[in-house]
């Protein structure tokens, strides 16, 4: 009974989803019912975020990045457990592993944009993610600081979603959590004449951190393969099949004058990358 308890709870999430406002072109939706059924939408100060029981971590995350409405960068909150989810994920569940607890909603514009509440929604486990340390505070950090610092100041709205690539049969924690192979982040603006521009990347967890990040750049089409969601379904179906097959840093000058270096980079110095290629 307590099982269908669970399901049914979780089914009336599903047929009515919420988060919406954060979102271009719709919901991302899954393509299997397993995964529907299990996954729920959870609505917080400043962004929106799909959350898998099954894996015991988001599958998505969306928010609109946009210019900050302060300059001064609060301490960061206590990692929480989110009692909307069932699996009630701690802060210990993580240590030990060797993986960061890695942020999809990011702390630093969350706090800087959306204030305090948010800041503090986007330290709830439902939006972390293991995340292997370089991958975590060199590349996907550079990618954050691009994004609030960056892009919204020339683009002003900027759709964003990032989330985790799990892959068939994901390693986990001990504590349950799944372990993506790769993380994923899309960018979609629309220009004031109406077209739109996107920008998609998947990376894998192992990076050294100092990659260029065109290294990376991808069809949203491959996104959506590798995660079994489907992005923007609410275009129309020529527009949405020319969003998602073009993979071309041409009208985000921002992504290809970026440089390599992180915030966080005088840590690994002296620090041989296992990954580098020799």
């Amino acid at each position: 009974m307590a099982l269908l308890a669970i399901v049914l709870a979780l089914a009336l999430k599903l047929f009515w989803p919420a988060g919406s406002e954060y979102v271009y072109a719709g919901l991302p939706r899954a393509g299997d019912w397993p995964t529907r059924l299990s996954t729920h939408n959870l609505v917080n100060p400043g962004f929106a975020l799909a959350y898998s029981e099954w894996r015991a971590a988001p599958l998505w995350v969306a928010y609109i990045a946009r210019p900050p409405a302060r300059r001064d960068l609060p301490p960061r909150p206590s990692f929480t457990v989110d009692t909307r989810t069932l699996r009630r994920v701690a802060h210990g569940d993580y240590t030990g592993s060797g993986f960061d607890r890695g942020h999809l909603a990011p702390n630093y514009l969350m706090a800087l944009a959306y204030g305090p509440d948010a800041q503090t929604a986007s330290f709830r486990m439902s939006n972390i993610v293991p995340q292997a340390p370089r991958h975590n505070q060199l590349l996907w950090q550079r990618m954050e600081e691009l994004e609030a610092d960056t892009l919204v100041g020339r683009h002003e709205r900027l759709w964003v979603l990032a989330g985790p690539v799990y892959g068939e049969n994901p390693k986990r924690l001990a504590s349950g959590v799944a372990v993506p192979e790769a993380l994923y982040r899309i960018w979609l603006r629309e220009e004031d004449d109406g077209q739109l521009r996107v920008a998609a990347f998947l990376v894998p967890q192992r990076v050294c951190g100092d990659e260029r990040l065109e290294a990376f750049l991808v069809p949203v089409l491959v996104v959506e393969q590798r995660t079994g969601l489907d992005f923007f379904h609410e275009l129309p179906d020529a527009l949405e099949e020319r969003v998602e097959t073009r993979a071309s840093l041409e009208h985000w000058p921002a992504i290809r004058e970026a440089g390599t270096e992180a915030r966080y980079g005088e840590r690994w110095e002296g620090r041989a990358c296992p990954w580098r290629s020799r």
